[in-house]
């Protein structure tokens, strides 16, 4: 099965994607079948209608920025800079935690879309009987008009929203409150993208016109009969397809260049300057602008950048990279070999180095391999069935066997939790938590949900049976050592990072809040304020 978010090949039993980090253990979280093949052709050619495959697309990311069908709903962790805000559901009510603990209560109802920017200081939400709000650093801002948060916008840093009503787009100075009305006459489905700064909108009219605005300042007319689907770093660059969806072009100068029609794995740099993707044609890339040219002939049903953690995020149903260069970087290519019934065993993984004049391969091995980069860019981790390999990104790519797990069952994935040192200490395979000393591998417990790394660096948490519904939460030190968090507590799949601790549920429906201090909060008996008086909830 797939991710539906980013289609990254995994099964329901991993509970969290591999590469997103999205929960896949719920209802409608993975699609059965694989991405129709991409094609790479030199010219354009007519291909399904797009635009409706695009706000399909759109609809289920903004789907999946909620959990509604759990006991509880979280925005998910910042992937740049500091969280320095909590936004939690509790008994169906929107709240912002503080750090001092404070809790402000933002709706009486449980929104229906929900946003927020990237450095955790902004939050976006529609409900159905309040209609949209807006949260900068715990305080609400009001808008005057009724709009639709399913077509709004959040800047990289909270400052700034977009927001649409039925056919106007205003700016929303987040730090004041100012509203400015930008535009008039929106087409009923607006297609905005923003740049990865925040500064630089565009979006479409009815009449399929594209408008770039800068921090709600008077629109500049950019091209006719197109829709916008990016906008690089200061405005310089804007992607766009035509009409029908069919075709990717750039434009730069007042020059308007044909890219390809196939570019459903979009993936570029956080600047917006360079951009690849993989086709059964082979791997592309782009920089400033300019036409894709092909730089390995090997077919790649999907390719992404592998990054270290906390450098990649989701922006205008894109992915992000927080890096300056793609050039140098390695590269994960999934191919489906077979043409029978989907398969995770069907697939060939290609670690490669793209270059600007070619690829350099680094290894291969068949399925969904785990990889992972070392923090100074460079050794590649991988794994290739139970075995977990090594390999230098500079010289000769020559893989190293660093260890291998006996007795894994076939179909499994091999995952590796590695210390700030870039040591591989903590093994997973989908059912079994092992400790790694050196060539020794020593079984800890029996888990469910992937392990994860404690933020404040002490570990891994991992969630052991216990006797009753629930589990223990039980964070291992990098020395295998088990301490449990909370014995009292019967926790419930799935546990949540957020900033530098821990949200989950127990068995009775309750929402807690386990901090980098060990210190545990019971969401349910926190103080609401809502600026002028305290409420007990």
């Amino acid at each position: 099965m797939r991710c539906r978010l980013c289609h990254t090949p995994c099964t329901p039993e991993e509970v969290f994607c591999p590469h997103c980090g999205s929960p896949v253990n719920l209802p409608g979280a993975l699609i059965d079948d694989p991405p129709p093949p991409l094609k790479a052709l030199p010219a354009p050619k007519k291909r399904p209608h797009f635009r409706r495959i695009f706000a399909v697309c759109a609809a289920v990311c903004l789907a999946l920025t909620l959990i509604g069908t759990l006991s509880y709903a979280l925005t998910r962790p910042p992937r740049f800079g500091e969280t320095r805000w909590i936004f939690a559901y509790v008994d169906d009510r929107l709240y912002s935690l503080s750090q001092d603990g404070q809790a402000v209560r933002l709706t009486d109802s449980r929104p229906s879309v929900v946003r927020y920017s990237l450095n955790g200081t902004g939050l976006l939400w529609q409900t159905e009987s309040n209609g949209i709000g807006l949260c900068y650093e715990g305080k609400t801002i009001s808008v005057t008009h009724s709009a639709s948060a399913d077509q709004s916008a959040l800047s990289f840093d909270g400052t700034a929203a977009y927001v649409t009503t039925a056919a106007d787009l205003y700016w929303v100075d987040m730090t004041t409150g100012e509203e400015r009305l930008v535009a008039e006459g929106l087409a009923q489905t607006s297609y905005l993208a923003l740049s990865p700064d925040g500064d630089f909108l565009v979006y479409n009219d009815r009449e399929e016109q594209v408008w770039l605005s800068c921090r709600g300042g008077t629109p500049e007319l950019l091209e006719k009969g197109m829709l916008p689907i990016f906008v690089s770093q200061n405005g310089e660059i804007c992607y766009l397809m035509d009409a029908d969806g069919e075709c990717l072009y750039s434009l730069r100068d007042g020059v308007l260049t044909f890219l390809t029609d196939s570019f459903r794995n979009f993936c570029t740099n956080r600047t917006g300057t360079e951009l690849f993707y993989g086709s059964e044609e082979g791997l592309f890339f782009s920089r400033n602008g300019e036409p894709f040219r092909m730089i390995s002939q090997e077919p790649c049903d999907f390719a992404t950048p592998i990054l270290p953690t906390g450098c990649s995020a989701l922006v205008n149903y894109f992915y992000i990279y927080d890096v300056s260069t793609l050039v140098g970087l390695p590269v994960s290519c999934l191919t489906l070999k077979s043409n029978g019934p989907y398969d995770i065993q069907g697939y060939t993984t290609a670690f490669v180095r793209l270059e600007e004049d070619g690829v350099v391969p680094l290894a291969q091995c068949p399925g969904n391999a785990f990889c992972h980069l070392s923090a100074d860019g460079e050794t590649l981790f991988y794994t290739d069935g139970p075995t977990l390999y090594s390999c230098a990104m500079t010289g000769e790519a020559a893989p190293v066997e660093v260890l291998s797990v006996p007795d894994m069952e076939a179909g499994q994935t091999l995952y590796a939790l590695f210390d700030d040192r870039d040591t591989p200490r903590f093994l997973w395979t989908g059912g079994v938590l092992s400790f790694c000393d050196g060539d020794s591998i020593t079984p800890l417990t029996e888990t469910s949900q992937t392990p994860s790394l404690d933020p404040a660096g002490r570990g891994v948490y991992a969630l052991r049976g216990g006797e009753g519904e629930g589990y223990t939460l039980t964070r291992y030190d990098w020395s295998g050592n088990a301490v449990d968090c909370c014995p009292e507590i019967e926790v419930t799949i799935p546990v949540y990072i957020l900033g530098d601790g821990l949200l989950f549920s127990d068995t009775d429906g309750r929402d807690w809040y386990l901090d980098e201090t060990d210190t545990l909060t019971d969401l349910s008996r926190l103080s609401a304020w809502d600026g002028s008086e305290q409420e007990g909830m």
